[in-house]
């Protein structure tokens, strides 16, 4: 599966929708659509978006799952969904670090070593393999791609009838 999903009609049967209802209903249809299947994508990767374990007050979800979010960018006669999050630290859980990410171990950058404390002491290790990434977006995204072409024919139906 690709990181972009794209959805197409056949030519026949936008051109028979395009000469019933006109360009500009068609082209409305077609970006309200495309917000209901961004809308329904972001809300299925964030259901599957890891929690923090010890969650902060007024946040029920975490940050990074509660950060997902969309938008819609007219093309031409089509458009194109946007889904994205602004929490910084998302890349790195999504993908992984270090070796998981393919850049090799953690080192320190200032100092010679790095130094975890827990609950039995602390534990200090010159460098770290990193993190193995979770690839929730990419398996929020194949879980919401089942789901998109009946959200499309629902959408411009219903826009269509207006």
């Amino acid at each position: 599966m690709t990181n972009q999903q794209q959805i197409f009609f056949s030519k026949k049967s936008l051109a028979d929708v395009e000469r019933q209802f006109g360009p500009e209903a068609l082209g409305n249809a077609l970006v309200e659509s495309a917000d209901e299947i961004g809308a329904h994508a972001s809300g299925v990767i964030a259901e599957g978006t890891p929690t923090n374990k010890n969650p902060q007050p007024g946040v029920p979800r975490g940050r990074l799952a509660a950060g997902w979010s969309h938008r819609v960018k007219k093309q031409g006669n089509g458009a194109d969904v946007i889904i994205g999050n602004a929490v910084f630290y998302g890349p790195f859980v999504n993908f992984g670090t270090g070796i998981f990410a393919g850049k090799g171990r953690i080192f320190p950058k200032k100092k010679r070593a790095m130094a975890f404390f827990f609950k039995g002491g602390p534990v200090v290790v010159r460098s770290i393999k990193g993190q193995p990434g979770q690839h929730f977006a990419e398996k929020g995204l194949e879980k919401a791609a089942r789901d998109i072409p009946a959200i499309a024919a629902a959408t411009i139906e219903r826009e269509m009838g207006r």
